[in-house]
């Protein structure tokens, strides 16, 4: 009897490029595992670091991609959470079919919000929740029980980066946890729009450059959220938190954080915050599940929007011209997601 086939990008080999094949979808599920249909898959700078550096990659062949929304049409040995036709949104990859492991934080679509919408949310609103939210090594510890009383209220902000998909997430979630004060650092042009998402102040990144943004504040801030992660962010977001504060950044776990700002931190009792880039909550299990409880009301009540999207024509293929687009940095305030099956 043949095997069902699919579409997929697939990487045959290190830096061995983006290639749209027929490949089998898996048919035999093992216990705890569910068959996702992806209607939608969204793209992400690390989809292309993976490829060109091999970072997190530890077997050829490989099919890349990270967020996906979808349908599950089939449970494994198990799986009572879910049926067959539940939407959901998950890290999943870049083909027609996937197989994802069950767990407790795989999020719920709900009914009016669209597929394309939820493969904008699972790994970069993530990352902003562990982030702030999170304790430990990876987060700055300010909501880990999921307060909805505004922990805190009076507190001021500043995102780096603001217009990407994951400084988007953090503007949102810093609104929802009462910070009374949060300025956002992008492109002139997504001024009007971040403010809508809860930025109450705006500073162009084009008239003022990171060395400078410093020196534009009269006063320090309580939260520095980096979502950049470069060294010139790191250094100028060290100078822009006051003693006491907490600094998170989304620089790469890959790459060493500067020992002298390491030092600068300790001096300045500044809690320091080295974000994963994840769908998934390794170490903070108890917390993802309070996401995955909560995810809906966030949505129903306003407190989350997805990322503004732009669908990529041509299903899978799409993603190859997208990668591209990511790799030369010519993409802004907008997620880029491919249709796998052609539509939603």
């Amino acid at each position: 009897m043949s095997s069902q086939k699919q579409l997929a990008i697939v990487t045959p080999l290190a830096q061995g490029g983006l290639h749209l094949k027929e490949v089998d979808v898996p048919t035999n599920l093992g216990p705890g595992q569910i068959l996702l249909k992806v209607v939608a898959a969204g793209l992400n700078p690390l989809d292309y670091k993976m490829h060109d550096l091999g970072v997190l990659v530890y077997n050829y062949p490989i099919i890349l991609g990270g967020d996906t929304a979808g349908v599950v049409e089939k449970v494994g040995e198990g799986v009572s959470n879910w049926k067959t036709g539940d939407r959901i949104g998950v890290g999943g990859a870049f083909q027609q079919y996937a197989v994802i492991e069950n767990s407790p934080y795989i999020l719920r679509v709900p009914d009016n919000l669209s597929l394309s919408e939820a493969a904008t949310i699972p790994i970069a609103f993530t990352t902003a929740v562990i982030g702030l939210f999170s304790e430990g090594a990876h987060g700055l510890g300010l909501n880990p029980s999921f307060s909805w009383d505004k922990p805190s209220a009076g507190k001021s902000a500043i995102v780096i980066s603001a217009s990407s998909s994951v400084g988007q997430y953090a503007i949102q979630l810093l609104k929802f946890l009462g910070v009374s004060s949060i300025v956002a650092y992008a492109s002139q042009r997504h001024a009007d729009y971040l403010k809508e998402l809860g930025a109450t102040e705006f500073v162009d990144r084009n008239a003022i450059s990171l060395a400078d943004l410093p020196n534009h504040f009269p006063t320090k801030f309580d939260i520095v959220f980096d979502a950049l992660g470069s060294p010139e962010a790191i250094k100028a977001g060290c100078d822009l938190l006051h003693d006491g504060g907490g600094f998170t950044t989304a620089m790469p776990n890959w790459e060493p954080f500067p020992a002298e700002l390491t030092e600068r931190f300790a001096k300045g009792n500044k809690k320091l915050a080295q974000i994963i880039a994840s769908y998934v909550f390794s170490n903070t299990q108890a917390l993802g599940e309070l996401v995955a409880e909560n995810f809906s009301k966030l949505y129903d009540e306003g407190f989350v929007k997805p990322n503004r999207v732009e669908v990529l024509p041509g299903g899978l293929k799409g993603v190859i011209e997208g990668t591209e687009r990511h790799r030369q940095g010519k993409v802004s305030g907008v997620k880029l997601v491919a249709l796998p099956h052609g539509k939603e």
